[in-house]
């Protein structure tokens, strides 16, 4: 398969449309003007082009493998990915403060959009960790954003959303993990999600209703992954960050 990002048509709509020179006034964006978004843009057309789109086609045909235990990406992915991560692609709309390069969404969204056409299967899991760095600078804690964002914006570690169970693809309603408050920002979470193993946030059932059931996010990291395998799994949270705690000494 063949890529070819329409950079032109992008930057009129960023200049015409978008009014980037307005934005590039804002306070942190001073450098975001159209010679910068130009450059940018033709950068990430080259990387999706020429490393992600020869891709796609392979990985429709070899997909993702489980055996033994261990997962076997499509050839070719893990070496795009390292690509992608050292690009900084993934913190182009990220804060500098975390090692992002902190660039207005404008600019951020178009790059995405070459990303998704020329390899919508690699694209799922930046879009994932996107939504999981924004998450956290929403509602994390400092200690939290510390942990966590920088080393997903240099691709070390990869967010994933986790609503999914056995019984409930769709109809979150069917959602069954739950977390039972301990006090003093503890929770003793129980249930299995399907996901794959990385920095993940999860979804638990927190309260039911006779009308709707409570949902809440929590950010959990690979130090557990080992305990979502049972289906009476049991983590601690604290703060809402996992940390590993034998089940036996909890209250």
């Amino acid at each position: 398969m063949s890529y070819t990002a329409p950079v032109k048509d992008m930057l009129f709509c960023m200049k015409e449309l978008a009014d980037l020179d307005s934005i590039a006034v804002l306070p942190g964006f001073d450098d975001a003007g159209l010679e910068t978004a130009q450059a940018v843009l033709e950068e990430c057309a080259r990387f999706s082009g020429e490393v992600l789109a020869p891709l796609n086609r392979t990985g429709d045909v070899q997909p993702s493998t489980w055996k033994d235990g261990a997962v076997a990406t499509t050839p070719g992915f893990r070496q795009a990915f390292r690509q992608f991560g050292e690009g900084g692609w993934q913190g182009l709309q990220h804060p500098p403060e975390f090692g992002g390069q902190g660039l207005p969404k404008t600019i951020g969204a178009a790059c995405i959009e070459m990303i998704n056409s020329a390899n919508l299967s690699f694209a799922l899991c930046p879009l994932l960790t996107d939504g999981a760095i924004e998450a956290l600078m929403t509602a994390g804690t400092p200690a939290q954003q510390e942990r966590f964002i920088p080393k997903m914006i240099s691709g070390e570690w990869t967010g994933t959303m986790n609503l999914t169970e056995a019984q409930a693809g769709s109809d979150l309603a069917l959602v069954r993990t739950r977390a039972e408050p301990l006090g003093e920002g503890r929770y003793r979470i129980f249930g299995t999600k399907i996901s794959p193993p990385c920095m993940r946030s999860k979804f638990f059932s927190t309260k039911s209703t006779p009308c709707c059931t409570v949902i809440q996010n929590r950010v959990m990291d690979t130090s557990v992954i080992g305990r979502w395998s049972q289906p009476s799994a049991i983590c601690f949270l604290k703060n809402g960050t996992t940390e590993p705690r034998d089940p036996t000494t909890l209250p």
